[in-house]
């Protein structure tokens, strides 16, 4: 993490090694945001100890930064204060296993990077066939195991939300309805063949496609006959009063 200019910054004793810190406080925009964390005396551009994200003076985030890198254990709340992700990191790099929760704080996902496999999860995916490529036949056949968004639906709802906007038609009326977004999610866990199965008119499509286009690159690959599996994945946007998802 580069560390940006600093608002207050507060002379800390010394750190192991002989290495001082200062405090750093920062507001972001909206200004209900702010961040505390610190940085070495010697080099303000990197963080050293601990890291904490704050939205209307309540959590979201906090861990612990080692030469500029994440380290250790880190939590994410949301702005209600209940925990949705726990996992710890080295060197920048998630390691052993991380848990994810819901928006009511249930267990919904835990994922051990050891392995890159998931060791418990929910979806409502599992009796869902789905389109797959294999040894370059075309099939559509229930898996061993759905492709999966590493932290769950939830946090793919997130995401979605966080990223969509209703577009405006010529009218100035926002257009409403469901738009079809498919996409493969190849072996290795990328993405590729972004296009609109159905929609409801030019903005809204665009808006759709591009959403999921921006969509990170966490996903754990479909399974089947106990391998990994190019498998086409769908999501369905409602365009209307209160935006929504369906897989």
């Amino acid at each position: 993490m580069k560390c940006l200019p600093l608002i207050l910054t507060l002379l800390l004793p010394s750190m192991p090694l002989g290495k001082e810190t200062k405090k750093i406080v920062r507001e972001r925009q909206p200004p209900e945001l702010s961040e505390v964390y610190y940085v070495l005396k010697s080099d303000t551009t990197i963080c050293q100890g601990e890291y904490k994200a704050y939205y209307q003076k309540k959590v979201l985030v906090e861990g612990y930064y080692n030469a500029g890198k994440r380290d250790s254990l880190w939590k994410q709340y949301d702005t209600k204060g209940i925990l949705r992700t726990l996992g710890a990191f080295s060197d920048d790099r998630r390691v052993g296993k991380w848990e994810f929760f819901d928006h009511a704080g249930n267990s919904e996902m835990i994922v051990d990077f050891a392995t890159n496999e998931p060791v418990y999860y929910q979806t409502s995916l599992i009796d869902k066939q789905f389109r797959i490529v294999q040894n370059n036949d075309t099939l559509i056949t229930k898996l061993d195991r759905p492709p999966l968004f590493i932290g769950g639906t939830s946090r793919l709802n997130d995401f979605l939300i966080s990223e969509l906007t209703a577009p405006l038609h010529k009218t100035d009326e926002k257009v409403t309805g469901v738009v079809y977004v498919s996409f493969w999610i190849e072996k290795d866990g990328k993405l590729s063949g972004f296009k609109i199965l159905k929609g409801v008119g030019r903005a809204c499509n665009a808006e759709a496609l591009r959403v999921v286009r921006r969509l990170p690159e966490e996903w754990l690959p479909g399974r089947f006959q106990n391998s990994p599996v190019k498998s086409e994945y769908i999501i369905n946007i409602t365009f209307g009063p209160n935006l929504k998802m369906a897989y």
